[in-house]
């Protein structure tokens, strides 16, 4: 549930702000979306789990011990998940170009998610 507030929340909201204001480089296969939309997109989402993650390893609510929340290198590799997650949530965000993709992305992206197990 939390990848999708993350991603419809804090994704789409940046890409719709960035890309209206500074978009100017678009994809080439069209649909008006704009590359820095989908960089704010990656970004906001990547906080967004990031954020998540770190929230539920503090509250002891994750699948890691409290030893695992101090090893750096441990979180080097949940930053890594996070960035491919939130980069194919945002690829995916930028190919549709229907109105559907508040419906898919967060789909998407949970998928990502579990798959990568963050």
């Amino acid at each position: 549930m939390v990848s999708g507030i993350v991603c419809v929340g804090m994704g789409d909201a940046a890409a719709s702000l960035v890309g209206r204001r500074y978009g100017r480089l678009k994809w080439f296969w069209g649909g008006g979306k704009s590359l820095e939309g989908s960089l704010a997109f990656t970004i906001a989402v990547f906080v967004g789990l990031m954020v998540a993650r770190m929230w539920l390893a503090v509250g002891g609510w994750a699948a890691v011990s409290s030893a695992a929340f101090i090893n750096m290198s441990s979180w080097g590799v949940v930053a890594v998940k996070c960035l491919l997650a939130a980069g194919g949530a945002s690829l995916t965000e930028a190919v549709l170009t229907g109105g559907n993709d508040n419906v898919i992305v967060p789909v998407v992206l949970w998928l990502l998610v579990r798959g990568l197990a963050i």
